[in-house]
């Protein structure tokens, strides 16, 4: 009899060992209500199938279960009570596996549950009741005397803190599952505490840290012989690096990321990363070195048109730079076609501030103005910050359309782009 397909999770055999995989990769594994009705149903079967002798669970991509989808869990469920129903119950379940786990002593799989419950009840709106349970698997955690026990739930400690804002707060507690990490030799959790408190690092304006933070990252990566974490964080890195303008670390990140992602033949990763390198150059106005490197790019083979998007876009700012205009229209244009079904909005924001700037070289001041409010609000909208040269393409091109048309015109255009969706602005873009 053939084998169940499931929409969340993968089943594959070897023999009489079946394999379980979760399979939302994209959202690292994170407990969905479809995914846990998958996982019900596909282990009542499996429990009866004469064919499995042995059965691992395990997590399609780079994690196993990230913990509890509370977006889908709960808000996702507001407004169909079935659904809602059963995600109640699956709750209650957990609650009962945290009962269960304290009665046979397994403090490490209670306290993680009093994190996780935790972060329900905030996403249920009861506050005071999630901070409780927070402050007492706090306490438990500080009473135990199992080194594995602190690393692993204070780093979810520190999640939970980090998701409630106070970002101060959980980089203190990343640090310590940081220590806890080193001392029983958990390098994974190392380095996902590091990348974790880079990242509230980075909110609060902190980037040197950051930076370290990620650079130890990298380093107990390559040691731990991961060397897709390693390239994923080394881009990291590089982003970063070219953010502060620091392009000649940039360059070297970046550099080590290709090389890297060859080995591991991803060319998704491999033609982002060519992407940003020659990106860096045009920044550096190396723009020969810069167009061989993004025509480099090109000729990497991908099925994802979001990265053929970011080679475009920077190709049509090379040509741009060198004053070629039909080439900068063609490839700006491919760019905004590639990325108009991207779920990421910063992608489609990218594409906005190109053709601002496209639109104010061809002397479409009005386009460019609307254009360019739209992609300035929804920068301030989602807190996206763009990088030096990108907002000097957009300043520029407020500029001069500031300057070329008349203010009552200039006005009206720069209003109606603030009204407009970031869909909106690119279909105006295009029509121009």
């Amino acid at each position: 009899m053939a084998d169940k397909e499931y929409k969340n999770i993968l089943i594959e055999r070897e023999g009489n060992v079946t394999f379980l995989w979760l399979n939302r990769p994209d959202k690292r594994n994170a407990m969905s209500p479809d995914l846990h009705f998958d996982m019900d149903d596909a282990l009542d079967w499996l429990a009866t199938d004469k064919e499995t002798k042995v059965l691992v669970l395990g997590g399609k991509g780079e994690a196993w279960c990230a913990g509890q989808d509370l977006r889908l869990y709960f808000r996702g469920t507001q407004d169909n009570p079935e659904m809602r129903y059963k995600a109640n119950n699956a709750y209650w379940s957990a609650e009962k596996a945290m009962e269960i786990a304290k009665d046979c002593g397994d403090t490490a799989t209670e306290l993680l549950a009093m994190v996780n419950l935790s972060g329900a009840l905030r996403e249920l709106g009861e506050r005071q009741r999630s901070d409780t349970l927070l402050d007492d698997a706090r306490a438990a955690v500080r009473r135990s005397d199992d080194r594995l026990v602190w690393s692993t739930v204070s780093f979810h400690f520190a999640s939970a803190t980090s998701n409630r804002g106070q970002y101060v707060q959980a980089i203190a507690l990343y640090e310590e599952a940081l220590s806890f990490a080193r001392e029983t030799g958990d390098k994974r959790l190392a380095i996902t505490a590091l990348r974790s408190m880079a990242v509230d690092q980075n909110r609060l304006g902190d980037t040197a840290s950051a930076r370290a933070s990620l650079e130890e990252a990298a380093l107990l990566a390559r040691a731990a012989g991961a060397q897709d974490l390693q390239a994923r964080i080394l881009n990291s890195l590089g982003v970063a690096a070219q953010g502060q303008s620091d392009f000649a670390s940039a360059l070297k990140y970046l550099e080590e990321v290709v090389e890297l992602a060859r080995q591991l033949r991803n060319p998704m990763m491999e033609k982002r990363a060519l992407a940003a390198i020659g990106y860096g150059e045009l920044c550096c106005g190396e723009l020969n070195s810069a167009r061989e490197t993004l025509e480099r790019a090109r000729l990497v083979e991908t099925d994802v048109p979001v990265t053929d998007a970011v080679v475009l876009d920077n190709l049509g700012l090379v040509a741009l730079a060198r004053g070629d205009l039909e080439a900068a229209n063609a490839h700006l244009r491919a760019a905004v076609e590639s990325r108009r079904s991207a779920p990421s909005l910063q992608e489609r924001v990218f594409s906005l501030t190109s053709m601002a700037a496209l639109l104010a070289r061809c002397e479409r001041m009005k386009e460019a103005a609307s254009v360019a409010a739209a992609a300035m609000h929804a920068c301030e909208a989602t807190g996206l910050t763009l990088d030096a040269y990108t907002s000097g393409l957009v300043q520029a091109a407020v500029a001069s359309a500031r300057q070329s048309t008349p203010a009552a015109e200039f006005d009206a255009a720069w209003s109606m782009g603030l009204s407009m969706s970031v869909d909106d602005a690119l279909s105006l873009a295009l029509q121009a």
